[in-house]
């Protein structure tokens, strides 16, 4: 019985890294149209710890798309007061087929907590066959 708790956990683990890893790379894949976009609207936020405030800013993207317009806010805070500035033009990546899609920022953490998991699934699974 504590055998197949190894390749219970071992499955659930693996499958975990393995769905973590394919989301970024389905993301990247299916956000490939590149097309420009100006801030149109900023969500500033004021973080206070140890003596020291740190503001970040939010932005939210408009764009035209096949003679759409679309707005789309930012996945992620950015702390350069430049993407705070309403009006400033930009570069971003959308899916032509879901245009309201803009990729998202690949953060190597996640691939590298993806990686982790599917390791450690992988290594239990081969525990349960030893």
């Amino acid at each position: 019985m504590p055998d197949l708790f190894f390749l219970i956990v071992g499955i659930i683990l693996a499958l975990a890294g393995f769905l973590s890893i394919a989301g970024i790379i389905s993301d990247a894949a299916s956000c490939r149209t590149a097309v420009n976009a100006e801030i149109v609207s900023v969500k500033k936020h004021s973080t206070y710890y140890k003596g020291k405030t740190t503001e970040t800013y939010r932005p939210t993207y408009g764009y035209k798309y096949d003679g759409r317009d679309y707005t789309s806010q930012a996945d992620e805070d950015f702390r350069d007061p430049e993407m705070g500035s309403v009006g400033k033009k930009v570069v971003i990546k959308i899916n032509p087929r879901k245009p309201e899609r803009v990729q998202k920022k690949k953060k190597a953490g996640t691939v590298v907590f993806g990686l982790i998991l599917s390791a450690v699934g992988a290594l239990l699974i081969y525990c349960y066959f030893l």
